[in-house]
């Protein structure tokens, strides 16, 4: 549904705001404790990385993978159409530990890695590198600078996810539901 896309499309540039926010903040913060700015950067950098860490982590298992130990009627992600799961026992029962080892082993055994034997791989010596590093200790200018940033970022209403999350999480709803496989 292209409507539904563009929503998620305008909530991933969203996320993606915030997670420079976040940098932005942190750095912020940091200069204004009086941090160097090597430090400063180094935990704007942290708040970034978080961010992206938290994002890919909330995606689910879309691409596959495994959801961890736990209880098998513990919800821990969803099933799209198109896709099989295996539980635990059954892989357990066949001897599918390890999917994605089993497949890498016939990889092996097939010499499908055979066909990249013949490639170049020469390391290049012919670029050269020159930095020029210019060091400004300016920080009351570079901490007006990010004062501003917030303001120029677009102004967003949130309260529709919010309220989406809410309708999501309510008893009896797929993500929290109360009754699984018919066992209460």
């Amino acid at each position: 549904d292209p409507l539904v896309q563009a929503g998620l499309d305008g909530l991933q540039a969203n996320i993606e705001n915030e997670a420079v926010l976040a940098g932005v903040v942190a750095f912020r913060s940091s200069l204004q404790n009086g941090d160097d700015l090597q430090t400063a950067l180094s935990n704007g950098t942290k708040a970034v990385a978080g961010a992206k860490l938290f994002e890919i982590a909330s995606k689910g298992f879309h691409d596959g993978g495994y959801t961890g130990e736990g209880s098998e009627y513990a919800v821990a992600g969803v099933v799209h159409k198109g896709e099989h799961v295996i539980t635990k026992s059954q892989t357990d029962k066949y001897g599918l530990k390890g999917l994605s080892a089993n497949q890498l082993d016939n990889a092996i055994d097939t010499g499908y890695f055979r066909q990249f034997e013949n490639t170049n791989n020469e390391l290049s010596t012919q670029m050269q590198v020159n930095k020029q590093i210019v060091v400004n200790n300016n920080n009351d200018v570079l901490v007006s600078a990010i004062n501003e940033l917030p303001k120029k970022m677009p102004k967003t209403d949130f309260s529709f996810y919010g309220k989406d999350l809410q309708q999501r999480t309510k008893t009896g709803n797929v993500s929290k539901t109360e009754t699984f496989r018919g066992v209460r």
